[in-house]
Protein backbone atom coordinates (compact mmCIF):
# COMPACT_ATOMS: atom_id res chain seq x y z
CA UNK A 1 0.00 0.00 0.00
CA UNK A 2 2.83 2.40 0.89
CA UNK A 3 4.51 1.78 -2.45
CA UNK A 4 1.28 2.53 -4.32
CA UNK A 5 0.84 5.82 -2.45
CA UNK A 6 4.48 6.66 -3.10
CA UNK A 7 4.12 5.91 -6.84
CA UNK A 8 1.00 8.09 -7.05
CA UNK A 9 2.77 10.89 -5.20
CA UNK A 10 5.80 10.69 -7.51
CA UNK A 11 3.61 10.62 -10.63
CA UNK A 12 1.69 13.67 -9.39
CA UNK A 13 4.92 15.55 -8.75
CA UNK A 14 6.22 14.67 -12.23
CA UNK A 15 2.92 15.74 -13.80
CA UNK A 16 2.84 19.01 -11.88
CA UNK A 17 6.48 19.86 -12.64
CA UNK A 18 5.97 19.14 -16.35
CA UNK A 19 2.86 21.28 -16.39
CA UNK A 20 4.57 24.16 -14.60
CA UNK A 21 7.60 24.10 -16.86
CA UNK A 22 5.43 24.80 -19.91
CA UNK A 23 3.14 27.30 -18.21
CA UNK A 24 4.19 30.73 -17.09
CA UNK A 25 2.10 32.72 -14.66
CA UNK A 26 3.07 35.95 -16.40
CA UNK A 27 3.87 35.12 -20.01
CA UNK A 28 5.68 37.85 -21.97
CA UNK A 29 3.36 40.33 -23.61
CA UNK A 30 3.70 43.38 -25.79
CA UNK A 31 4.58 46.19 -23.42
CA UNK A 32 5.16 49.08 -25.85
CA UNK A 33 4.36 49.82 -29.46
CA UNK A 34 5.70 53.05 -30.92
CA UNK A 35 5.16 54.16 -34.51
CA UNK A 36 6.67 57.14 -36.27
CA UNK A 37 4.49 58.15 -39.22
CA UNK A 38 5.60 59.74 -42.51
CA UNK A 39 5.59 63.40 -43.51
CA UNK A 40 5.98 65.08 -46.89
CA UNK A 41 9.74 65.25 -46.33
CA UNK A 42 12.35 62.81 -45.07
CA UNK A 43 10.89 61.91 -41.69
CA UNK A 44 12.03 58.50 -40.40
CA UNK A 45 9.12 56.06 -40.62
CA UNK A 46 9.21 52.91 -38.53
CA UNK A 47 7.58 50.97 -35.73
CA UNK A 48 9.06 49.27 -32.71
CA UNK A 49 7.47 46.72 -30.38
CA UNK A 50 8.99 45.98 -27.00
CA UNK A 51 7.93 42.92 -25.01
CA UNK A 52 8.15 42.39 -21.26
CA UNK A 53 10.83 39.70 -21.76
CA UNK A 54 13.09 42.12 -23.68
CA UNK A 55 12.21 40.97 -27.19
CA UNK A 56 12.17 43.87 -29.65
CA UNK A 57 10.59 43.86 -33.11
CA UNK A 58 11.53 46.73 -35.43
CA UNK A 59 10.05 47.50 -38.83
CA UNK A 60 11.62 50.30 -40.86
CA UNK A 61 9.90 51.63 -43.96
CA UNK A 62 11.32 55.05 -44.96
CA UNK A 63 14.37 57.21 -44.24
CA UNK A 64 15.91 54.81 -41.72
CA UNK A 65 19.14 52.82 -41.79
CA UNK A 66 17.38 49.45 -41.54
CA UNK A 67 14.56 48.85 -44.02
CA UNK A 68 12.41 45.80 -43.29
CA UNK A 69 11.60 43.79 -40.18
CA UNK A 70 14.19 42.88 -37.55
CA UNK A 71 14.21 41.19 -34.17
CA UNK A 72 16.53 41.73 -31.22
CA UNK A 73 16.67 41.59 -27.44
CA UNK A 74 17.27 44.25 -24.80
CA UNK A 75 18.19 43.66 -21.17
CA UNK A 76 15.77 43.29 -18.28
CA UNK A 77 17.40 46.42 -16.86
CA UNK A 78 16.36 48.37 -19.99
CA UNK A 79 12.81 47.01 -19.81
CA UNK A 80 12.58 47.90 -16.12
CA UNK A 81 13.91 51.40 -16.81
CA UNK A 82 11.29 51.91 -19.54
CA UNK A 83 8.53 50.77 -17.19
CA UNK A 84 9.80 53.04 -14.41
CA UNK A 85 10.04 56.00 -16.82
CA UNK A 86 6.52 55.46 -18.14
CA UNK A 87 5.19 55.26 -14.59
CA UNK A 88 7.09 58.37 -13.52
CA UNK A 89 5.50 60.60 -16.20
CA UNK A 90 1.94 59.43 -15.44
CA UNK A 91 1.54 58.21 -19.01
CA UNK A 92 -1.88 56.70 -18.34
CA UNK A 93 -3.31 60.07 -17.36
CA UNK A 94 -2.16 61.83 -20.55
CA UNK A 95 -4.59 62.92 -23.23
CA UNK A 96 -5.12 60.47 -26.08
CA UNK A 97 -4.20 63.00 -28.77
CA UNK A 98 -2.04 66.08 -29.10
CA UNK A 99 -2.75 67.70 -32.44
CA UNK A 100 -2.56 70.82 -34.61
CA UNK A 101 -4.45 71.42 -37.87
CA UNK A 102 -1.27 71.12 -39.97
CA UNK A 103 -0.97 68.42 -42.64
CA UNK A 104 2.82 67.99 -42.93
CA UNK A 105 3.61 66.90 -39.39
CA UNK A 106 4.58 63.33 -38.60
CA UNK A 107 2.98 61.68 -35.60
CA UNK A 108 4.41 59.50 -32.90
CA UNK A 109 1.86 56.93 -31.78
CA UNK A 110 2.69 55.31 -28.47
CA UNK A 111 0.68 52.49 -26.96
CA UNK A 112 1.57 51.02 -23.59
CA UNK A 113 0.16 47.86 -22.01
CA UNK A 114 1.19 47.84 -18.36
CA UNK A 115 -0.41 46.45 -15.21
CA UNK A 116 -3.62 45.47 -17.02
CA UNK A 117 -4.01 49.00 -18.40
CA UNK A 118 -3.70 49.96 -22.07
CA UNK A 119 -3.35 53.56 -23.18
CA UNK A 120 -2.55 55.01 -26.61
CA UNK A 121 -1.32 58.56 -27.18
CA UNK A 122 -1.02 60.15 -30.62
CA UNK A 123 1.45 63.04 -30.56
CA UNK A 124 1.21 65.01 -33.76
CA UNK A 125 2.14 68.31 -32.14
CA UNK A 126 2.33 70.01 -28.76
CA UNK A 127 2.71 66.83 -26.71
CA UNK A 128 4.18 67.32 -23.24
CA UNK A 129 7.96 67.24 -22.86
CA UNK A 130 7.65 64.15 -20.63
CA UNK A 131 6.03 62.28 -23.51
CA UNK A 132 8.76 63.39 -25.90
CA UNK A 133 11.32 62.12 -23.36
CA UNK A 134 9.74 58.64 -23.55
CA UNK A 135 9.82 58.79 -27.37
CA UNK A 136 13.55 59.59 -27.27
CA UNK A 137 14.15 56.89 -24.68
CA UNK A 138 12.49 54.29 -26.92
CA UNK A 139 14.39 55.63 -29.96
CA UNK A 140 17.64 55.23 -28.01
CA UNK A 141 16.99 51.48 -27.85
CA UNK A 142 17.48 51.34 -31.62
CA UNK A 143 20.96 52.80 -31.15
CA UNK A 144 22.00 50.28 -28.51
CA UNK A 145 24.39 47.49 -29.36
CA UNK A 146 21.61 45.03 -30.21
CA UNK A 147 22.24 42.00 -32.37
CA UNK A 148 19.46 42.44 -34.94
CA UNK A 149 18.22 39.46 -36.93
CA UNK A 150 16.37 40.16 -40.17
CA UNK A 151 12.93 38.58 -40.22
CA UNK A 152 11.75 36.87 -43.35
CA UNK A 153 8.42 37.68 -44.88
Amino acid sequence: MKSLVLKILVLNLVFISCSLSSFSINPPHKLIVMKRTPCYGTCPTYSIEIYTNGKVIYSGTRFVSKIGAYQGVISKKDVDFLIHSIDSINFFSMDSIYNLPVTDLPSVILEVNLNDKIHKVVDRANGPKELKYIHKLIDSILNKNIKWTKLEG
